[in-house]
């Protein structure tokens, strides 16, 4: 196995850890926040948003807890189950 492979394995075994996106849209000016399921997507967000989004309009983070949105006169907190 190539240094190349291990980078990508490890790369997908930390992917599936993550259980939403955030994505911060310029084009529409908004925030987007998904579910996501790395199995359904080999692990790659890239190819998940894809789908949804033009990328170089975009950015994004995953993360493994509920996000919690904030602005002026308005906050979103998502609640674990």
């Amino acid at each position: 196995m190539g240094i190349d492979n291990i980078c990508v394995t490890e790369k997908q075994n930390t992917m599936t850890e993550f259980k939403y996106i955030t994505v911060l849209d310029y084009f529409y000016g908004k925030v987007y926040t998904y579910d996501y399921d790395a199995s359904l997507f080999d692990g790659d967000v890239e190819t998940f948003l894809t789908t949804r989004h033009d990328l170089s309009d975009v950015h994004y983070m995953v993360h493994k807890t509920k996000p919690a949105l904030y602005a002026k006169g308005l906050c979103y907190e998502g609640q674990e189950d």
